[in-house]
């Protein structure tokens, strides 16, 4: 898969039914290869989610007021996923 004009492209690999690796490797020439199990990435993500912080505010030059924060503690990636994948 290439996408637009990164000069790497990602690759999902199938190493068995259960695991998959994600490679990012040089489009043209050589270059370093990279490579992580599906599973790292995701947990990663959930990892950094969980202390997820939402806030509203109004910027007035160079000031902001904040209006309303949500502070999502409890946060459930594979519901997240669920949410946005809609399968």
């Amino acid at each position: 898969m290439y996408l637009g004009a990164r000069p790497f492209c990602i690759v999902l690999k199938p190493l068995s039914t259960l695991i998959r690796q994600v490679i990012v490797r040089p489009v043209k020439g050589n270059g370093p290869v990279l490579y992580w199990a599906h599973e790292e990435l995701v947990a990663a993500a959930g990892a950094k989610l969980c202390r997820l912080l939402l806030v509203k505010g109004e910027r007035k030059g160079q000031s902001v007021r904040f209006l309303h924060a949500d502070a999502y503690e409890t946060f459930h990636l594979a519901d997240f996923v669920y949410e946005i994948v809609g399968k």
